[in-house]
């Protein structure tokens, strides 16, 4: 992969989210590349608004770890993660 292709990459590893006893997300992993664009389907409360706030910074996963071209996102916050386009 391409040093400027590398930096696009958006992984989503093993990401989970809990509130209290309840699992949002569990272990959700995928990996988009330039140019690639996905859908969030599923029932209410399958946790598709959850997966998007954290992919927006707004809400931090309970474990796993989303990166932006390598980099951990966790130190990004919404300000940096819309200069960062994600």
């Amino acid at each position: 992969m391409r040093t400027m292709d590398r930096a696009r990459v958006l992984e989503i590893d093993r990401v989970s989210v809990r509130f209290g006893g309840i699992a949002a997300l569990a272990d959700v992993s995928f990996r988009m590349g330039p140019g690639e664009v996905r859908g969030l389907l599923g029932p209410k409360g399958a946790g598709k608004t959850t997966l998007v706030n954290c992919l927006s910074g707004y809400q931090r996963p309970s474990a796993g770890a989303i990166r932006l071209g390598g980099a951990d996102t966790a130190v990004l916050n919404l300000v940096n993660a819309e200069t960062a386009a994600l």
